[in-house]
């Protein structure tokens, strides 16, 4: 068997922090050990630095959805270069139309916040988390226009 791995050892260590996380979100070993097919020594395990052994999806699955957040899920896209946009759909409450329209009118705020926040020709922490809140609706409300355009829906 070989022990090549792909990645660097602080990715890997990334991973079991994350696992970490998440465990202790779901009350440590013993509550999460409740939730999902493993117990707690071995989700003990799964979050320790430097282990060789990561929790298997089903389980971080079923901890993430009693959580209500995806923190590990999460964390791998932005590892992998991608980012988690959340899609709030309710068949059937929206048109397509009114889906585009409050994308339109999202990135038209954006573009005037910026503006406000830029007034003084720099961003400073508080505009730059008021930034984000922005833009991280605006996706969510692309995300929500694509399942509605989308044949398969949000895939």
């Amino acid at each position: 068997m070989s022990t090549a791995r792909y990645l660097s050892a602080g990715e890997y260590d990334r991973l079991s922090a994350m696992t970490r996380l998440l465990v202790q979100k779901c009350g440590g070993p013993s509550c999460a050990s409740e939730i999902t097919r493993v117990d707690a020594p071995r989700l003990s395990r799964y979050g320790a630095p430097h282990e060789p052994v990561f929790a298997p999806v089903d389980v971080i699955r079923d901890l993430e959805e009693f959580l209500g957040d995806p923190i590990v899920t999460r964390g791998l896209a932005l590892m992998a270069g991608f980012t988690l946009t959340p899609i709030r759909v309710q068949a059937g409450t929206e048109h397509i139309l009114e889906a585009g329209g409050a994308v339109t009118s999202a990135m038209a705020s954006i573009s005037a916040g910026i503006m406000h926040r830029l007034s003084d020709g720099e961003l400073d922490e508080a505009e730059r988390r008021a930034t984000l809140v922005d833009v991280d609706t605006a996706f969510e409300l692309l995300a929500r226009l694509r399942a509605k355009v989308s044949p398969e829906g949000s895939r």
